[in-house]
């Protein structure tokens, strides 16, 4: 076996951890994408149905994603990622992470860690003023999320978020709507 046959899995895997660090570490010549003012973390605390995004690899086949955040007493934000593979009925899959508010964001932007010491970011660029939905995004534009209290948005919501990530230089056409039933994965 050559040492460039054992190089190949080991660069696939450092670039496979590379595509979820923070964007401001490999976003070349991108804008940061918009932040809101300041986010009150007891108001966005709890659980938020996951509408759609352009997904993670571990999202493809999501059926009623949920994710939960609470923050803790070490000033971390503990966050379950719940959903029901691949139909209403598949196998419950859960992911749990960690993530820490950047200084001086005002709440806005967050280090998820993902595992070991891998962080993705996490940025509130749209919140509702009633905390109602989100959208979520990165510096790399490679992944969104829009995010809501409930498992539906009407049309017209759903047609502003799609204007708004199109605005912050998405393609909108790897977009993807999860399916929702009404029902939390756990239920």
């Amino acid at each position: 076996m050559s040492f460039q046959s054992l190089l190949r899995p080991i660069t696939a895997a450092a670039m496979s951890v590379c595509s979820f660090l923070p964007g401001s570490v490999l976003a070349k010549d991108e804008a940061p994408v918009p932040r809101v003012a300041s986010v009150d973390l007891a108001k966005y605390a709890g659980p938020w149905f996951i509408i759609g995004s352009i997904p993670l690899s571990l999202e493809k086949g999501a059926h009623n994603p949920v994710e939960t955040y609470t923050p803790n007493a070490e000033g971390k934000i503990a966050t379950v990622f719940e959903f029901r593979k691949d139909s209403f009925t598949g196998e419950l899959e859960t992911k749990n992470t960690e993530a820490t508010v950047v200084e001086g964001s005002n709440n806005a932007e967050w280090e998820v860690k993902l595992f070991w010491v891998v962080k993705g970011q996490y940025v509130i660029s749209h919140l509702e003023p009633d905390y109602s939905a989100a959208i979520i995004a990165r510096d790399k534009r490679d992944h969104v999320w829009i995010l809501s209290r409930t498992p539906t948005i009407t049309e017209s919501r759903m047609a502003d978020y799609r204007t708004r990530i199109t605005s912050m230089g998405y393609d909108i056409g790897k977009f993807e709507l999860f399916p929702q039933n009404g029902k939390k994965p756990a239920d």
